[in-house]
Protein backbone atom coordinates (compact mmCIF):
# COMPACT_ATOMS: atom_id res chain seq x y z
CA UNK A 1 0.00 0.00 0.00
CA UNK A 2 1.11 3.29 -1.07
CA UNK A 3 2.17 5.63 1.84
CA UNK A 4 3.24 9.59 2.21
CA UNK A 5 6.39 9.15 4.89
CA UNK A 6 6.76 12.65 4.82
CA UNK A 7 3.62 13.73 6.70
CA UNK A 8 2.07 14.55 10.03
CA UNK A 9 0.01 12.36 11.11
CA UNK A 10 0.11 13.11 14.57
CA UNK A 11 2.27 10.22 15.95
CA UNK A 12 5.06 8.70 15.00
CA UNK A 13 5.31 6.66 12.00
CA UNK A 14 8.97 7.24 10.26
CA UNK A 15 10.46 3.72 10.38
CA UNK A 16 14.25 3.04 11.13
CA UNK A 17 13.89 1.52 7.60
CA UNK A 18 12.09 3.66 5.85
CA UNK A 19 14.71 6.39 6.99
CA UNK A 20 17.60 4.32 6.07
CA UNK A 21 16.31 3.48 2.83
CA UNK A 22 16.04 7.38 2.20
CA UNK A 23 19.17 7.75 3.29
CA UNK A 24 20.99 5.38 0.84
CA UNK A 25 19.35 6.70 -2.00
CA UNK A 26 20.76 9.85 -0.99
CA UNK A 27 24.60 8.68 0.23
CA UNK A 28 24.74 5.63 -1.65
CA UNK A 29 24.10 2.05 -0.17
CA UNK A 30 27.64 1.65 0.65
CA UNK A 31 29.67 1.98 4.41
CA UNK A 32 31.55 5.05 4.57
CA UNK A 33 32.09 7.30 7.58
CA UNK A 34 31.02 10.53 7.14
CA UNK A 35 33.13 14.00 7.01
CA UNK A 36 32.82 14.85 10.53
CA UNK A 37 34.59 15.01 13.75
CA UNK A 38 36.96 12.49 14.41
CA UNK A 39 36.50 10.06 11.82
CA UNK A 40 36.55 7.20 13.62
CA UNK A 41 40.84 7.41 13.74
CA UNK A 42 41.79 4.55 15.33
CA UNK A 43 45.48 4.91 17.99
CA UNK A 44 47.43 2.28 19.94
CA UNK A 45 46.82 3.29 23.60
CA UNK A 46 49.28 0.27 25.08
CA UNK A 47 49.77 -3.16 24.40
CA UNK A 48 46.27 -4.06 25.32
CA UNK A 49 44.19 -0.84 24.34
CA UNK A 50 43.10 0.28 20.95
CA UNK A 51 41.36 4.00 21.05
CA UNK A 52 38.57 4.77 18.08
CA UNK A 53 37.99 8.07 17.87
CA UNK A 54 34.05 9.34 17.69
CA UNK A 55 32.31 10.09 14.20
CA UNK A 56 29.45 9.49 12.61
CA UNK A 57 28.66 6.76 9.51
CA UNK A 58 26.46 5.49 7.09
CA UNK A 59 26.11 1.94 6.76
CA UNK A 60 23.97 0.54 3.91
CA UNK A 61 21.46 3.29 5.01
CA UNK A 62 21.81 2.78 8.72
CA UNK A 63 23.13 5.70 10.64
CA UNK A 64 25.64 4.80 13.07
CA UNK A 65 27.70 6.59 15.64
CA UNK A 66 30.10 6.40 18.37
CA UNK A 67 28.41 9.89 20.11
CA UNK A 68 31.42 10.54 23.22
CA UNK A 69 35.03 12.04 22.56
CA UNK A 70 36.37 8.20 21.71
CA UNK A 71 36.09 4.26 22.68
CA UNK A 72 38.50 2.21 24.32
CA UNK A 73 38.30 -1.56 22.78
CA UNK A 74 40.89 -4.44 24.37
CA UNK A 75 43.12 -6.22 22.37
CA UNK A 76 44.41 -9.72 23.36
CA UNK A 77 47.99 -10.54 24.18
CA UNK A 78 50.39 -11.94 21.58
CA UNK A 79 52.35 -14.77 21.36
CA UNK A 80 56.03 -14.13 21.13
CA UNK A 81 57.47 -14.93 17.75
CA UNK A 82 53.97 -15.10 15.67
CA UNK A 83 51.59 -12.50 14.36
CA UNK A 84 47.76 -11.81 13.59
CA UNK A 85 45.97 -9.73 12.45
CA UNK A 86 42.51 -8.10 14.52
CA UNK A 87 39.64 -6.60 13.09
CA UNK A 88 38.17 -4.13 14.17
CA UNK A 89 34.23 -3.40 13.31
CA UNK A 90 30.93 -1.68 13.90
CA UNK A 91 28.00 -4.85 14.26
CA UNK A 92 24.95 -3.55 13.59
CA UNK A 93 21.59 -5.47 14.27
CA UNK A 94 18.01 -4.41 13.00
CA UNK A 95 15.95 -7.23 13.76
CA UNK A 96 14.42 -8.81 16.43
CA UNK A 97 16.44 -6.18 18.40
CA UNK A 98 18.13 -3.28 16.87
CA UNK A 99 21.80 -2.18 18.10
CA UNK A 100 25.02 -1.52 16.72
CA UNK A 101 28.30 -2.28 18.88
CA UNK A 102 31.93 -2.37 18.72
CA UNK A 103 33.55 -5.48 18.14
CA UNK A 104 37.01 -6.82 17.68
CA UNK A 105 37.39 -9.94 15.58
CA UNK A 106 40.74 -11.83 16.39
CA UNK A 107 42.48 -13.52 13.70
CA UNK A 108 44.64 -16.34 13.64
CA UNK A 109 48.37 -16.79 14.74
CA UNK A 110 51.07 -17.48 12.20
CA UNK A 111 54.30 -17.81 11.62
CA UNK A 112 54.12 -16.65 8.58
CA UNK A 113 52.30 -13.80 6.90
CA UNK A 114 48.96 -13.15 8.60
CA UNK A 115 45.38 -12.70 6.85
CA UNK A 116 42.51 -10.61 7.90
CA UNK A 117 39.78 -12.17 9.82
CA UNK A 118 35.96 -13.03 8.11
CA UNK A 119 33.20 -10.64 9.25
CA UNK A 120 29.44 -10.13 8.36
CA UNK A 121 29.57 -8.75 4.67
CA UNK A 122 25.86 -8.66 4.23
CA UNK A 123 23.68 -5.71 2.63
CA UNK A 124 20.84 -4.36 5.38
CA UNK A 125 19.18 -2.88 2.22
CA UNK A 126 18.81 -6.76 0.71
CA UNK A 127 16.67 -7.97 3.50
CA UNK A 128 19.46 -9.01 6.22
CA UNK A 129 19.75 -8.06 9.55
CA UNK A 130 23.62 -8.27 10.50
CA UNK A 131 26.25 -6.81 8.53
CA UNK A 132 29.56 -5.69 9.72
CA UNK A 133 31.16 -2.11 8.75
CA UNK A 134 35.10 -2.80 9.36
CA UNK A 135 36.87 0.16 10.82
CA UNK A 136 40.43 -0.57 11.20
CA UNK A 137 43.13 -3.69 11.65
CA UNK A 138 45.65 -3.89 13.56
CA UNK A 139 48.85 -6.48 13.22
CA UNK A 140 49.77 -7.63 16.29
CA UNK A 141 53.55 -8.64 15.84
CA UNK A 142 54.80 -10.99 19.10
CA UNK A 143 53.25 -9.11 22.14
CA UNK A 144 53.44 -5.64 20.31
CA UNK A 145 50.59 -4.38 18.70
CA UNK A 146 51.35 -1.78 15.58
CA UNK A 147 49.98 1.34 14.06
CA UNK A 148 46.20 0.61 12.88
CA UNK A 149 45.40 0.64 9.42
CA UNK A 150 42.22 2.81 8.89
CA UNK A 151 39.38 0.62 7.01
CA UNK A 152 36.48 3.70 6.67
CA UNK A 153 36.17 5.41 3.37
CA UNK A 154 34.81 9.09 4.17
CA UNK A 155 31.91 10.19 2.16
CA UNK A 156 32.30 13.71 1.57
CA UNK A 157 29.62 16.42 2.05
CA UNK A 158 27.34 16.88 -1.03
CA UNK A 159 28.96 20.19 -1.98
CA UNK A 160 32.03 17.87 -2.89
CA UNK A 161 30.43 15.60 -4.45
CA UNK A 162 32.00 14.52 -7.53
CA UNK A 163 29.34 13.68 -10.20
CA UNK A 164 32.48 12.29 -12.55
CA UNK A 165 33.40 8.66 -12.00
CA UNK A 166 37.15 7.08 -12.44
CA UNK A 167 38.15 7.30 -15.96
CA UNK A 168 36.42 10.45 -16.27
CA UNK A 169 37.81 13.25 -18.69
CA UNK A 170 37.12 16.75 -17.37
CA UNK A 171 37.71 19.76 -19.83
CA UNK A 172 38.19 23.63 -18.24
CA UNK A 173 38.48 26.82 -19.79
CA UNK A 174 39.58 28.16 -16.22
CA UNK A 175 42.40 27.14 -13.78
CA UNK A 176 40.73 25.34 -10.62
CA UNK A 177 41.91 21.97 -9.82
CA UNK A 178 39.77 19.26 -9.64
CA UNK A 179 41.66 17.81 -6.85
CA UNK A 180 40.80 20.85 -4.62
CA UNK A 181 36.91 21.08 -5.93
CA UNK A 182 35.99 17.62 -5.21
CA UNK A 183 37.90 16.60 -1.91
CA UNK A 184 39.02 12.82 -2.00
CA UNK A 185 39.13 12.54 -5.43
CA UNK A 186 42.75 12.25 -7.64
CA UNK A 187 42.50 13.64 -11.00
CA UNK A 188 45.87 13.50 -13.15
CA UNK A 189 46.22 16.60 -15.53
CA UNK A 190 46.61 15.66 -19.39
CA UNK A 191 48.94 18.40 -21.61
CA UNK A 192 49.60 18.54 -25.16
CA UNK A 193 47.25 15.92 -26.38
CA UNK A 194 43.83 15.92 -28.38
CA UNK A 195 41.16 13.53 -27.76
CA UNK A 196 39.92 10.70 -30.51
CA UNK A 197 37.39 8.66 -29.94
CA UNK A 198 37.72 5.13 -29.44
CA UNK A 199 37.63 2.40 -32.73
CA UNK A 200 38.51 -1.18 -33.49
CA UNK A 201 41.81 1.12 -35.25
CA UNK A 202 42.06 3.10 -31.88
CA UNK A 203 41.46 1.17 -28.71
CA UNK A 204 41.19 2.70 -24.95
CA UNK A 205 44.23 4.55 -24.06
CA UNK A 206 46.51 4.55 -27.59
CA UNK A 207 48.23 7.45 -27.70
CA UNK A 208 50.18 8.24 -31.03
CA UNK A 209 50.20 11.41 -33.10
CA UNK A 210 52.72 14.39 -34.20
CA UNK A 211 52.70 18.35 -33.34
CA UNK A 212 55.12 18.27 -36.13
CA UNK A 213 55.66 16.23 -39.09
CA UNK A 214 58.59 15.77 -41.57
CA UNK A 215 57.53 14.10 -44.92
CA UNK A 216 59.68 10.87 -45.73
CA UNK A 217 60.32 10.17 -49.83
CA UNK A 218 57.82 7.39 -49.75
CA UNK A 219 55.31 10.04 -48.49
CA UNK A 220 55.29 12.62 -51.07
CA UNK A 221 52.88 12.04 -54.01
CA UNK A 222 53.98 10.10 -57.09
CA UNK A 223 54.36 13.47 -59.87
CA UNK A 224 56.95 14.93 -61.94
CA UNK A 225 58.10 18.81 -62.79
CA UNK A 226 56.84 20.09 -66.33
CA UNK A 227 59.87 21.94 -68.55
CA UNK A 228 58.71 24.03 -71.23
CA UNK A 229 59.71 23.39 -74.83
CA UNK A 230 62.90 25.77 -75.70
CA UNK A 231 65.08 26.21 -78.90
CA UNK A 232 68.92 26.58 -79.04
CA UNK A 233 69.78 29.52 -81.80
CA UNK A 234 73.37 29.19 -83.39
CA UNK A 235 75.22 32.27 -83.98
CA UNK A 236 76.35 33.78 -87.89
CA UNK A 237 79.89 31.95 -88.18
CA UNK A 238 82.26 30.96 -90.90
CA UNK A 239 84.15 27.47 -91.85
CA UNK A 240 87.84 28.42 -93.20
CA UNK A 241 88.82 25.56 -95.95
CA UNK A 242 91.64 24.99 -97.93
CA UNK A 243 91.45 24.63 -102.07
CA UNK A 244 91.05 21.32 -103.51
CA UNK A 245 90.27 21.65 -106.69
CA UNK A 246 86.78 22.00 -107.75
CA UNK A 247 85.82 20.90 -104.29
CA UNK A 248 85.50 21.91 -101.08
CA UNK A 249 85.57 19.49 -98.11
CA UNK A 250 83.63 20.74 -94.91
CA UNK A 251 82.90 18.55 -92.12
CA UNK A 252 81.54 15.33 -92.43
CA UNK A 253 78.77 15.71 -94.38
CA UNK A 254 77.57 17.42 -98.00
CA UNK A 255 77.15 21.29 -97.76
CA UNK A 256 76.09 23.62 -100.72
CA UNK A 257 79.06 25.65 -101.39
CA UNK A 258 79.17 28.73 -104.18
CA UNK A 259 82.36 29.51 -106.01
CA UNK A 260 84.70 27.43 -108.15
CA UNK A 261 88.54 26.96 -108.15
CA UNK A 262 90.15 29.72 -110.81
CA UNK A 263 93.78 29.06 -110.16
CA UNK A 264 94.35 29.46 -106.28
CA UNK A 265 91.39 31.41 -105.75
CA UNK A 266 87.73 31.22 -105.58
CA UNK A 267 85.15 33.26 -106.70
CA UNK A 268 81.14 33.02 -106.94
CA UNK A 269 80.61 32.35 -110.42
CA UNK A 270 80.07 28.61 -109.65
CA UNK A 271 77.35 26.09 -107.50
CA UNK A 272 78.48 22.92 -106.98
CA UNK A 273 78.52 20.72 -103.35
CA UNK A 274 81.37 19.34 -100.90
CA UNK A 275 81.78 15.84 -100.95
CA UNK A 276 80.74 13.89 -98.32
CA UNK A 277 82.92 12.24 -95.70
CA UNK A 278 81.93 10.07 -92.45
CA UNK A 279 78.26 9.29 -91.86
CA UNK A 280 77.34 10.88 -88.69
CA UNK A 281 74.50 12.46 -88.15
CA UNK A 282 75.37 15.97 -85.50
CA UNK A 283 73.97 15.60 -82.04
CA UNK A 284 74.90 17.58 -78.92
CA UNK A 285 75.22 13.59 -77.00
CA UNK A 286 72.70 12.85 -73.61
CA UNK A 287 71.70 15.72 -71.62
CA UNK A 288 69.69 15.56 -68.47
CA UNK A 289 68.23 18.44 -67.33
CA UNK A 290 67.06 19.20 -63.69
CA UNK A 291 64.96 22.29 -62.17
CA UNK A 292 66.14 24.48 -59.35
CA UNK A 293 66.14 23.36 -55.66
CA UNK A 294 62.65 24.30 -53.74
CA UNK A 295 61.98 24.00 -49.78
CA UNK A 296 63.61 23.95 -46.99
CA UNK A 297 63.70 20.92 -45.63
CA UNK A 298 61.38 21.84 -42.50
CA UNK A 299 58.49 19.82 -40.60
CA UNK A 300 55.58 21.43 -41.29
CA UNK A 301 52.88 22.12 -38.88
CA UNK A 302 50.41 18.78 -38.48
CA UNK A 303 47.75 20.51 -35.89
CA UNK A 304 44.08 20.94 -37.05
CA UNK A 305 42.38 24.51 -36.01
CA UNK A 306 42.22 24.47 -31.88
CA UNK A 307 41.26 26.23 -28.89
CA UNK A 308 43.49 25.21 -25.51
CA UNK A 309 41.56 24.48 -22.38
CA UNK A 310 42.62 22.74 -19.56
CA UNK A 311 41.94 19.07 -19.24
CA UNK A 312 41.77 16.19 -16.16
CA UNK A 313 41.68 12.48 -16.31
CA UNK A 314 40.21 11.28 -12.86
CA UNK A 315 42.37 8.30 -11.67
CA UNK A 316 40.84 7.24 -8.27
Amino acid sequence: MAELVTASWGEPHVTSRQEAHYQAGIAGGGKHALDVRGRFAASIVNANTLRIMGGDAICNGYHWTIDEDYEDLTIENGTPGKKRIDLVVARITTSPSEGCELVVIQGEETTGTPTVPDYIDDDLSDGYTTTDHPICSVLIDGVSPQTPTNLMTVLHPYTSFCPFPVGSVLQMTTSEDPNDIYEGTTWAKMEGRFLLGSSAAHTIGLIGGEETHKLSRNEIPNHRHYIASHTHSVPNHSHSSANGGNIMVIGSSSHEVKGVANGANWNDTYIGRTGTVGGGACTTGGTAMWTDYLGNDEAHNNMPPYEVVNMWKRTA
